[in-house]
């Protein structure tokens, strides 16, 4: 079970830090 709640709070984190970058990215290209 450790693992799993490792991996659960990780991914939450992850979840927000992606839609920052994706905008940020889709700006810097166009």
């Amino acid at each position: 079970g450790d693992g799993l709640v490792a991996a659960h709070i990780i991914a939450r984190p992850h979840v927000e830090v992606e839609p920052v970058l994706v905008p940020s990215g889709a700006d810097r290209r166009s």
